[in-house]
C-alpha cells in the first residue's frame, strides 16, 4: 500500500512552514508582546468610544430593525404558503 501524500505541495512549502513556525515561536514573542501593548494603547487613547446613550440608541435601532425584518419575513412566508397551497391543493 502506497503512503498518503499531498500531490500539489512541494518540499519548498514544507520548508517554508517549518521556518515560519520557528520564526513565530522563537523570534516573534517580542514582536507579539509589542503588538499587544500597542493595541491596548491605541484602544485606550486613540479610539473614540460611544457614550452610553449612543450605545443604547443604536442597540434599540438594531433590535427594532431585526424584529421588523423578522415579522416581514414571517408574513411573506405565510402569504407564499397560502399561495402554494391554493395552487397545488396541498
Amino acid at each position: 500500500m502506497k503512503p498518503a501524500s499531498i500531490p500539489l505541495v512541494g518540499h519548498s512549502v514544507y520548508i517554508y512552514l517549518i521556518l515560519s513556525s520557528y520564526i513565530y515561536i522563537y523570534i516573534s514573542p517580542h514582536f507579539m508582546l509589542n503588538y499587544i501593548k500597542e493595541s491596548f494603547y491605541e484602544l485606550k487613547n486613540n479610539v473614540t468610544w460611544p457614550t452610553m446613550k449612543e450605545l443604547t440608541t443604536n442597540a434599540a435601532i438594531v433590535i427594532g430593525v431585526s424584529i421588523a425584518l423578522g415579522l416581514m419575513i414571517y408574513c411573506m412566508d405565510l402569504v407564499w404558503t397560502g399561495v402554494f397551497k391554493n395552487i397545488y391543493g396541498l
